[in-house]
């Protein structure tokens, strides 16, 4: 084994991990898919030519077998929801929860192709040549999907449409009932 080929994997491999957990949403499945893309790259160094972009062919290894999979098992929904918190890490505020189950649930509404090459882009810190290569298309079609998919997410996130039980967040909240504002002057005198 090459001592180059080895180093490399080896510092890509916080990168792959991260990919690997947005794509299975499962920290355990991605620590396999994480080990089985280690384990394919090992055993297919001769087939890597020196030279050619080694980020897009690791990350390529990594979508085939998670889309071998897929096919291979019915793919089991996972409710964020039902995590446990401490497997998803640190707990933040009140406003990071909020702003993490939107982008979660404004994912689960974008195509597939487009959430993947987003994720790609923004978690997986690769150029739009590298995720080009590792999906399999152009560059050009790389930067329309990633704009579609952060046009989308927008739309959902900041134009509040997202559903909370059918129902739009933002309807609700303009058909809330909300007392009167007393002034603190008002509210001191009463006193």
């Amino acid at each position: 084994m090459s001592e180059s080929f080895r180093n490399a994997l080896v510092e890509h491999l916080p990168r792959l991990q991260a990919y690997a957990i947005m794509i299975t949403r499962d920290r355990a499945v991605a620590a396999d898919l994480l080990q089985q893309t280690a384990l394919q790259a090992l055993r297919g160094q001769h087939q890597f030519t020196p030279g050619t972009n080694f980020t897009g062919w690791l990350y390529k290894i990594m979508r085939n077998l998670h889309f071998s999979a897929l096919r291979t098992s019915k793919r089991k929904m996972l409710d964020l929801d039902s995590v446990p918190e401490n497997s998803l890490g640190r707990s933040g505020g009140q406003e990071e929860r909020v702003l993490v189950n939107e982008v979660s649930r404004a994912l689960d509404c974008i195509p597939a192709d487009q959430r993947e090459v987003l994720i790609l882009i923004s978690a997986g810190d690769l150029s739009y040549a590298e995720a080009a290569e590792a999906i399999g298309c152009s560059v050009g079609a790389v930067k329309s999907r990633v704009w579609r998919a952060r046009a989308k997410m927008e739309e959902l996130i900041l134009g509040g449409k997202l559903h909370k039980g059918g129902a739009d967040v933002r309807r609700d909240m303009r058909h809330r009932k909300i007392g009167p504002i007393e002034s603190p002057a008002r509210a001191a005198s009463a006193l």
